[in-house]
């Protein structure tokens, strides 16, 4: 990224009582590792008292191996997109949205039928068609969650199941994996005519459906006023569409170089990318005294 694309502060930032920072794209690299910088900038917010946490797409069980790493403890963490809010660690739940089951149900029903690749997550597992392409992502994180001898993520075959069943659990998200361009058309008209739910991009072409009151940025506002901060003292990072209402809420709010260029426009400030540590280097120039 070329030093002419950051836009940084001109001074230190003061009176920064909370970091949030983006998982996939942002406080990861591309190998979706913690980079030995951004490990040492976790350790340096612990050191100089400023508390932090992490807000992801991902659901808390694909969390564990990275907030182990980071050392995050009592404070909440945000997943699912905003969905579900969990003290870390214990996971007790401080805030959850989930879909009307009747809109779970349809939505469910729609992607098998078009032969879409999508992910359910309840509050029991993650399901997946018997053809997915992701399964991949699951193995390689019970993997690592195995080397650290944490939960690892429980999964299933949709098809064994049915989609009743699946939707009585509490479904906090259906994750569409990277459509066909015509696919994605369909897909959005069906969702214009359902009211109660809203969809969101976390990475590529990917396609989210929630429930319609369900963001980044409402987690973050409920999270501040449960830990009694305003929006003027929380740093936050992000890099891809589901973390633009979160950026745009905050004054301080800061993108990744490798981030979309609504993100940018969005943010206050713009960094490095993820895999030059711009999270890390953010932190360590405007944040620690």
């Amino acid at each position: 990224m070329k030093s002419s694309e950051v836009r940084l502060p001109a001074s230190k930032l003061q009176d920064i009582r909370l970091v949030v920072c983006d998982m996939d794209g942002t406080a990861l690299n591309r190998e979706k590792e913690f980079s030995s910088g951004m490990l040492a900038a976790w350790s340096a917010l612990r050191k100089a008292g400023i508390p932090y946490t992490i807000a992801s797409a991902r659901a808390p069980s694909m969390l564990g191996v990275f907030c182990a790493q980071a050392e995050i403890s009592n404070i909440p963490v945000i997943t699912l997109e905003g969905a579900l809010v969990v003290n870390w660690p214990g996971g007790e739940v401080l805030y959850e949205r989930l879909m009307e089951e009747a809109d779970a149900k349809r939505v469910m029903e729609y992607c098998h039928e078009s032969g879409l690749d999508y992910t359910v997550y309840t509050a029991r597992r993650a399901y997946l068609r018997r053809d997915t392409r992701r399964g991949w992502r699951f193995e390689k994180y019970n993997a690592l969650a195995d080397r650290y001898g944490l939960e690892r993520v429980k999964t299933a075959v949709y098809e064994e199941f049915s989609p009743q069943s699946i939707s009585r659990e509490g479904v906090y998200k259906i994750f569409v994996d990277n459509p066909s361009d015509g696919c994605t058309e369909k897909l959005k008209r069906f969702l214009r005519g359902m009211a109660r739910v809203r969809t969101d991009s976390s990475e590529g072409s990917s396609i989210t459906v929630m429930h319609e009151a369900v963001s980044k940025g409402e987690a973050l506002r409920l999270l501040l006023a449960h830990m009694g901060i305003s929006k003027e003292q929380v740093c936050c990072f992000g890099d891809w569409y589901n973390d633009l209402d979160m950026l745009a809420s905050c004054p301080h709010s800061v993108a990744m170089g490798n981030a979309v260029p609504e993100i940018k426009q969005a943010a206050g400030y713009v960094t490095y990318s993820n895999d030059d540590d711009g999270a890390a280097y953010f932190i360590n120039q405007y944040l620690l005294k």
